[in-house]
């Protein structure tokens, strides 16, 4: 069921988010002390604040709860830090909270692909730091080449150090990747 969650949750449609729901509604039912699935519903409510489907003020809050129940079932699980770290730094702009939960979520190798995307997108750009979220879009890379949301950020990770050309070809690879995935038009749009 997680593992079906995962298939559904990158094609950004509102078929494709039930879908994610529901895989992970039916991990949690099948068993209930398995942390990642209570972290992937924290995402989806960060993504429905995020595209304006949920206010922020309702949706984070229960982001943070679920995270911190993957927490109380696995404690040392990066992707419950790295989610309370991106509710630390997208809702609460605690950026001590968001740097001590990122720090403890990177700390671990391997770091998940999606993890990196976290940490590059809510805390290294809000924070100015283009040059380490451009290693970190790499390494995601890396790890998922064939991920358009990881060209997206890489992308994003390019147009905040300045590097339009780079931004655009990685929009423009995302694009490939996932021909109906609107978003890497709208991030290109911008640097035109």
């Amino acid at each position: 069921a997680f593992l079906r969650y995962r298939h559904h949750q990158w094609s950004f449609t509102p078929e494709s988010t039930q879908k994610s729901r529901e895989c992970l509604e039916d991990a949690i039912r099948l068993d209930p002390d398995f942390a990642l699935p209570y972290v992937g519903l924290a995402d989806g409510f960060l993504a429905s604040a995020l595209v304006g489907a949920a206010p922020a003020q309702e949706a984070m809050p229960h982001a943070r709860q679920l995270a911190r129940r993957a927490l109380e079932l696995d404690p040392d699980l990066p992707e419950g830090h790295g989610m309370l770290g991106v509710v630390a730094a997208l809702h609460d702009l605690d950026w001590p909270e968001a740097t001590r939960r990122f720090e403890r979520a990177m700390a671990q190798e391997p770091v998940h692909w999606h993890l990196r995307l976290w940490y590059l997108g809510f805390y290294l750009l809000p924070l100015g730091r283009s040059d380490e979220a451009v290693r970190q879009g790499r390494l995601g890379i890396g790890d998922n080449p064939l991920s358009q949301i990881c060209w997206l950020e890489l992308g994003q990770a390019y147009a905040s150090g300045g590097d339009d050309e780079e931004a655009l070809a990685a929009f423009r690879k995302s694009r490939e990747l996932d021909p109906g995935f609107w978003f890497a038009d709208a991030c290109a749009s911008v640097l035109h």
